[in-house]
Order: structure tokens, then C-alpha cells, then sequence
């Protein structure tokens, strides 16, 4: 599901380039804070959109390494690849978040704290 729909945006942000989503489409994206649910951020861009699509999948991702029995050979392997994965997600969010002209973050979408994970 969550990849499906970062799939749309990204298509939709191929072919909306050009329109202006705050002020032409009256389009805004949320996020809220992963630890403070009363801290969010508007952006009226789909760079913006995509990249916490992917801090959820990222996250999701990291729920499923964990949820793995510990005790099982091939259940750790599968938990190592859940966490390779999340990481690839979460390097593609640095690029986006690096690159993107965002005047404000939440603290969880910082570089400083992207790198941690």
C-alpha cells in the first residue's frame, strides 16, 4: 500500500510540476511528529509527501525485523534484510530531505536525526 501510493506521488509530482500547490491546488501535506504528535509541519510539496511516505515504510520495515522469532536461523536473516531495507528507505529520504527547499522540519525529519537511525 505505502509504496504503491509513493509511487502515485511521485508520478503525480512529475506531471503537477509546474502547478503551485498551496496557493493554484489549495494542496497542503502534514506530518506530524513521531514524538510529538502536537509539533507538525505543512509543505505544500510532493518531495515533502513522498519523503514521510517513506519514513513510514521505514518504520514499518523496522516493526517487521522485530517482530521476527530470535531463536530461528532464517527468521534472523529475514530481520537483518527488514533492517537493510529500512536503511535503504532511509538513505532515499535523506537525498529527498537534503535536497528540498523545506524552511521548516520536524525534529524526526532532521538530517542530524535521519542519520542516526
Amino acid at each position: 500500500g505505502q509504496l504503491r501510493y509513493y509511487a502515485l506521488a511521485t508520478h503525480a509530482e512529475h506531471h503537477f510540476r509546474t502547478v503551485d500547490l498551496k496557493n493554484e491546488a489549495k494542496v497542503v501535506f502534514r506530518w506530524y511528529d513521531t514524538f510529538s504528535t502536537r509539533r507538525f509541519v505543512d509543505q505544500p510539496d510532493w518531495a515533502f509527501e513522498r519523503a514521510s511516505v517513506l519514513f513510514n515504510v521505514a518504520g514499518a520495515l523496522s516493526y517487521l525485523a522485530t517482530s521476527q522469532e530470535r531463536g530461528d536461523p532464517e527468521q534472523i536473516k529475514l530481520a537483518c534484510r527488514y533492517f537493510q531495507e529500512a536503511s535503504g528507505v532511509i538513505n532515499e529520504l535523506r537525498k529527498i530531505a537534503s535536497s528540498a527547499s523545506w524552511l521548516s522540519f520536524t525534529p524526526d525529519m532532521t538530517d542530524d536525526f535521519l542519520e542516526a537511525l
